[in-house]
């Protein structure tokens, strides 16, 4: 038995006359192996085999739109209850390994830093274990304006997907003087002026009543959606942590217009392809979307949220009050179409990693309704997420009073400065929606009769390569810290 590629077809043995019993045989024994030979070639799927390791990343959806895991969780997770200890199961002689096959890389500070993350955890790791990037879906609240100048909140996944022992979130960071000092929208700009450094560990702490108010009306419960660089954090434990931030949205409003069946709804986004990873940490993270069209996407859930449960039939883009800015005329974004039955598609394209470019602002959607739903209440919001210093450990609250008072009262107030606006990002951002708008059971009607070539058409794959990240050392983040410290003749 063989198969000729010349011609494209089976060549079976020659057979005895009155042999087609033997023939049929053949012909099954053919098939099988064909099936064998399938399952070899293209593998099962890790997270449904045994080949995995503790702290391999796996997921019930394999890719988001930008080929990144959605939702992940630890391969532990698959055959167990809880949380994994990455404590116990990483560090054997005095180093890291043996829990994962996963591709990882390390992020430690230098001096004069590293001086202020020796107490982070009992593990010789004094900063980040990066695994890759990972888009998660679920709900936010606001944790602090941190000692070193990070915006962080805390994130409440799907079945505590991706956590660990260390702590009951997933613990979001982004640099202030990266990202939000430049942001010149409302939303933002009123989120910057509301926002004030948080004196940890030293029994001042809190927030100002200013700042607790804003995040209660706007943050905390709200539905978000994250993409970051997956790691865990061993200044803090080995907690898990999305730092840096390269794509944040949050469903920052939601109003019911009555009498016309519509919600209003609001998405305060940024998106980037780059940053750093805090204090405890020496290097820039680049993320290469050069494999994805350099494109960088969201997939907003369909519908408002809501607990009516009732689908929307057709949505739109309110263009009048929806507004984005960039740093960089070689940034567009964002372009709206629905993605297939799952929601809508939020794209931004971004030149190269190094050119640092960001896209920030408000996407207002107007969602159509029964007018039955309407009549049900707002949606119940999860429980309000762990409050920023929850970890199991106390390590976290030393590095911080350690760093705090490193810094001294005019580290603090450069810190401080670093929230204050500065070089507004004003590059006005085209918002372009696609014409395949209207509704959703139109689609969906599409989609049942449509080619798997035309279902291409309609909702893009992931690319065959996801982006990855390319982390170098950061020259700037280092004279940035030094001044922090007092360390460096240059002047902020």
């Amino acid at each position: 038995m063989k198969f000729s590629p010349s011609r494209s077809k089976l060549v079976l043995p020659k057979v005895k006359k009155g042999g087609r019993f033997r023939r049929h045989v053949v012909l099954l024994l053919f098939t099988v192996s064909l099936m064998l030979s399938s399952l070899v070639k293209y593998n099962i799927p890790r997270a449904f085999s045994q080949e995995h390791s503790p702290l391999d990343l796996v997921s019930d959806v394999p890719q988001d739109a930008n080929g990144f895991a959605f939702n992940p969780k630890w391969a532990w997770q698959l055959t167990n209850a809880g949380v994994p200890n990455p404590n116990q199961l990483c560090f054997k002689d005095g180093k890291f390994g043996g829990c994962t096959t996963d591709e990882i890389d390390f992020d430690e500070p230098r001096l004069p830093n590293s001086a202020t993350c020796v107490l982070g955890g009992e593990t010789p790791v004094k900063g980040h274990v990066n695994w890759r990037p990972a888009t998660y879906m679920g709900r936010i609240n606001w944790g602090e304006f941190s000692t070193d100048g990070d915006y962080c909140f805390e994130f409440a996944p799907p079945n505590n997907n991706g956590l660990t022992a260390n702590r009951q979130t997933l613990h979001v960071e982004f640099a202030a003087s990266e990202t939000i000092r430049h942001f010149n929208t409302p939303w933002w700009k009123e989120f910057r002026k509301s926002v004030g450094v948080r004196k940890v560990g030293l029994g001042i702490g809190g927030i100002s009543k200013t700042e607790q108010e804003f995040v209660n009306k706007f943050v905390n419960g709200k539905r978000a959606i994250v993409i970051g660089l997956l790691n865990l954090d061993c200044v803090h434990g080995c907690y898990t942590e999305l730092h840096p931030v390269y794509a944040l949205a949050i469903n920052t409003e939601t109003k019911v217009n009555p009498g016309n069946g519509t919600v209003d709804e609001v998405w305060t986004i940024f998106v980037r392809n780059w940053g750093n990873e805090g204090w405890c940490s020496q290097n820039q993270h680049y993320l290469n979307l050069e494999t994805n069209s350099n494109k960088l996407s969201l997939v907003l859930p369909w519908g408002p949220d809501t607990t009516s449960g009732a689908t929307a039939s057709s949505y739109e883009v309110l263009t009048d009050s929806t507004q984005f800015f960039s740093n960089s005329k070689n940034a567009t974004g964002p372009e709206v179409s629905i993605a297939g039955t799952q929601g809508i598609l939020v794209s931004f394209s971004l030149p190269q990693a190094k050119d640092k470019a960001r896209i920030h602002g408000e996407l207002h959607l107007r969602w159509t309704l029964p007018k039955e739903a309407l009549a049900q209440p707002s949606a119940s919001l999860s429980p309000s997420v762990t409050s920023a210093s929850s970890t199991n450990s106390q390590e976290a609250e030393v590095e911080e009073k350690l760093l705090y008072e490193a810094l001294g009262e005019e580290g603090r107030s450069r810190v401080a400065s670093e929230n204050e606006a500065k070089d507004s990002d004003t590059v006005p951002q085209k918002v372009r929606v696609r014409a395949d708008n209207p509704s959703r059971n139109k689609l969906s009607l599409i989609l049942d009769k449509a080619t798997q070539v035309e279902r291409m058409i309609i909702q893009p794959g992931p690319p065959a390569q996801p982006p990855k990240v390319e982390s170098e050392f950061d020259p700037e983040k280092a004279e940035r810290d030094k001044r922090l410290l007092g360390t460096s003749s240059d002047k902020p």
